[in-house]
């Protein structure tokens, strides 16, 4: 029947409509309508739906290309459809409750490069799923009240039911909070101290400007290597391992710099129970009064001669061999002076008496004489008597002057 213009009446209403028909085919069928004018101005493409792509009910065709884009309503959904006709292709679906589903990339501009996205309550968000086929929710990007900013992804849900779990948080100040682990490429960088230098909160570690500060039982810098090359260093000046000051491997803790004491006579090195094994160095200051089991090779030995064979000079002590004295030796306190000079070989003297005194309570003899054994004069104490006897081979002087000569007694010896 080819085709046909048709103004009708619409209903009892004088206003009217213009509808546009055509036949579906050469064989004379039916005109079908395809376009409708309506009194209102609205303009109608007529079509019955299709779940095919390209078969659309409205199209933009080029006079000058092939391209063709065109309307489509979903029969199965009624949903609301983009194709390009040329190559069947669907390019965006709209559904009926307004969700949108892009084929390709899409990029949006507003004004002043903005893109804004709002929701009728809440805050607003924006997920990300898998294909169509296969629907599973994989991220949300949503605002949180007061400017700040929040990220989840999900947990293997869908779109109706994501599961969501957050793991970034902005908050309006800046401050971001991560429930994960946080990777960097290359480098973390602090370009600023913490305003006011807080103290972290308990089980906190901070990092900024100042340094790295925690807030725990213990907090830790750590190299898990095992190896002999593997350490931790620490350094003053230039870059990393240019200057170090500390030297820590598996072995050995290596200072490059002098150790000091923060105060005189107020810190310790070990302690009574933890000692350290060996001490090296090459000088010792101080009196060593508090070194106390010191064991030393020949440390009892002076010129190699044990200390056994030494007398005690602070406590009593005996000799068992002969002790010969070349020098003068005095015993007692006083002064040394005429007549006591260079031949004096023994010089006893008190500060009001010297006593000579024997151990026993016997007779006491005390014996003078040269090199040869018979030159000998001795002086005498009978305990029984208690008189002083002076015996000698010839004459007793005293003063110099003769007095006495006695011939030569009985020798008590």
């Amino acid at each position: 029947m080819g085709s046909r213009i048709v103004g009708a009446r619409e209903a009892s209403n004088a206003s009217g409509y213009l509808s546009f028909y055509t036949s579906p085919d050469a064989s004379g069928s039916v005109p079908l309508e395809r376009m409708r004018i309506k009194s209102t101005g609205e303009i109608q493409a007529r079509r019955p739906r299709s779940n095919t792509d390209g078969e659309v009910a409205l199209s933009l065709q080029p006079t000058d290309s092939t391209i063709n884009y065109g309307f489509r309503i979903d029969q199965t959904n009624n949903a609301f459809n983009l194709d390009r006709v040329d190559s069947a292709l669907n390019l965006l679906n709209v559904t009926a409750a307004g969700n949108a589903t892009f084929a390709g990339t899409g990029t949006f501009e507003g004004g002043g490069n903005t893109l804004t996205l709002k929701k009728g309550t809440g805050t607003a968000a924006l997920a990300f799923v898998g294909t169509a086929t296969d629907p599973q929710a994989s991220a949300l990007i949503e605002g949180v009240a007061g400017g700040g900013l929040k990220i989840y992804t999900s947990n293997g849900g869908t779109v109706g039911t994501p599961g969501w779990s957050p793991k970034l948080t902005i908050a309006a100040g800046g401050n971001a909070t991560f429930t994960g682990t946080v990777k960097a490429a290359t480098t973390f960088i602090a370009d600023a101290t913490d305003p006011g230098n807080p103290t972290p909160a308990e089980d906190n570690l901070r990092v900024s400007g100042y340094g790295i500060i925690g807030k725990r039982g213990a907090v830790y810098v750590t190299n898990a290597g095992t190896s002999s090359t593997d350490s931790v260093q620490i350094g003053i000046g230039g870059v990393h391992a240019s200057n170090t000051k500390i030297h820590v491997n598996p072995s050995n803790s290596i200072f490059f710099t002098n150790i000091q004491a923060g105060a005189d006579s107020t810190y310790d090195i070990g302690t009574s129970a933890t000692r350290f094994a060996n001490v090296y160095a090459d000088t010792l200051y101080g009196d060593g009064s508090n070194l106390t089991g010191v064991t030393v090779s020949n440390a009892d030995t002076v010129d190699n001669l044990h200390a056994a064979s030494f007398l005690r000079s602070d406590a009593d002590d005996t000799a068992t061999g002969a002790v010969t004295f070349t020098g003068v030796t005095t015993i007692g306190p006083g002064t040394t002076g005429t007549p006591y000079d260079a031949t004096t070989f023994l010089h006893v003297k008190g500060t009001t008496r010297s006593i000579v005194q024997q151990s026993s309570t016997a007779d006491a003899y005390y014996m003078f004489g040269d090199a040869a054994a018979n030159n000998v004069a001795w002086v005498g104490y009978n305990h029984s008597t208690n008189q002083l006897s002076l015996h000698t081979g010839g004459t007793t002087s005293i003063d110099g002057l003769s007095l006495i000569h006695i011939s030569e007694p009985t020798r008590p010896y």
